[in-house]
């Protein structure tokens, strides 16, 4: 099978942004990678109850000749870093499941850092089979894999580290409804290096350093300065009834191109709306001197007859006087917390939000529709090949 995907250039992806094409050059920063970062197989309908004892005492690599002891009832390909492990349901035989980077089941073989492009989903389950057998693990030939989980994921390059952290610690400001958000700092640091946004089942969104992760994980100090490179992540766990076998998703053209928009779909679900908002994050008082900018500029929303909706002075200057207040006294300028409240939800209608941490205007929506942009890149050009192998 040839496992070759198409080539994409991620600098294409910068034109599609309907913001300013300065942002770019002014913040330095543009996307260097578009792609699925882990990947997550599951064979049922056979009772794998047979390999209980290899994830419950170990197992001996058949390359290595070492032995590979479970933790958690996992089992780790060593070189690849692919996990096995058993996963029962109620009334249910035991079924198997394989995760990890899909980047890891490329034959060559790619750098901790890439991401793959969604084409090498036709590769992974032979890859995964031949890393479990490795580890003693036989899944028989008519057993076919589904896909369970996917992570659509954009790498966003800085010329300068220092603002790639400043990005960081101003999406640890931001909320999304109905989702937890975690903040991980850097050990004896105050440093943000991972924000995550959780619902019950799992983590939802992920934004992190990944210099800073390829880092801990290979002890490689020449990985890049902290800050270098943000990874946004969309962690997508698919529902049962949409799960299906890597040939189905992608066997011809047609099916890529239709699987390409729904990771762009999936990669929208939760950016999607800070980018629409045009969200900034700011001191107060820098705040005060953007939004004074703004003025006759469009701002999120339609007018009754479907024309923009533009900033008035009016509507500015009284955002602009809690802005003041929060400036001077904070929450304490109001007469009580749900003013306050009121006062910060009502900044954040208008794309603001307000963190004493961050000393300059950080143009979040920036930095997200860019990312989206790029996906929509894949999407169109998958599209476009679908259409070319048809005519």
């Amino acid at each position: 099978m040839n496992c070759t995907p198409p080539a994409w250039n991620p600098h294409r992806a910068e034109s599609d942004s309907h913001f300013p094409s300065n942002s770019q050059d002014r913040d330095g920063f543009h996307v260097v990678g578009v792609g699925i970062d882990t990947l997550r197989l599951g064979w049922s309908g056979i009772d794998f109850s047979n390999l209980t004892s290899i994830f419950r005492y170990g197992t001996i690599d058949q390359v290595t000749g070492e032995m590979v002891h479970p933790r958690k009832g996992v089992i780790k390909h060593a070189r690849r870093g692919v996990c096995f492990g058993l996963s029962a349901a109620a009334n249910s035989p035991r079924q198997l499941w394989a995760e990890g980077r899909l980047s890891a089941a490329i034959p060559s073989g790619c750098s901790p850092l890439d991401l793959a492009v969604p084409e090498f989903l036709l590769c992974s389950e032979i890859s995964y089979r031949a890393f479990a057998s490795q580890l003693g693990i036989d899944i028989p030939t008519g057993c076919v894999a589904t896909v369970r989980r996917l992570d659509p994921a954009v790498d966003v390059a800085f010329e300068r580290p220092c603002d790639g952290l400043a990005y960081i610690e101003a999406l640890s400001s931001l909320d999304l409804p109905r989702l937890k958000r975690n903040t991980w700092h850097a050990k004896g640091s105050s440093v943000v290096e991972t924000v995550s946004w959780s619902l019950e089942s799992g983590t939802q969104v992920r934004i992190y350093d990944k210099f800073t992760e390829v880092r801990k994980a290979t002890k490689r100090l020449d990985a890049g300065a902290a800050g270098g490179r943000l990874r946004l992540e969309r962690q997508w766990r698919i529902p049962p009834a949409r799960r299906s076998t890597p040939f189905m998703l992608l066997g011809d053209p047609a099916r890529g191109a239709e699987f390409a928009r729904v990771l762009a779909i999936e990669f929208a679900r939760y950016f999607e709306p800070w980018a629409l908002e045009r969200l900034v994050v700011s001191r107060p008082l820098a705040a005060y001197h953007h939004l004074k900018a703004r003025i006759g500029h469009a701002v999120v929303g339609r007018n009754r007859d479907g024309s923009p909706r533009l900033l008035s002075e009016r509507v500015a200057e009284r955002i602009m006087g809690s802005l003041i207040a929060l400036y001077h006294e904070g929450d304490e300028a109001f007469a009580n917390r749900r003013t306050a409240r009121d006062r910060r939800a009502e900044l954040r209608r208008f794309g603001i939000v307000l963190s004493d941490t961050i000393e300059r205007v950080i143009e979040l929506g920036y930095l997200i529709e860019t990312a989206l942009a790029a996906w929509r890149q894949v999407a169109r050009d998958r599209d476009h090949q679908a259409g070319l192998r048809a005519a």
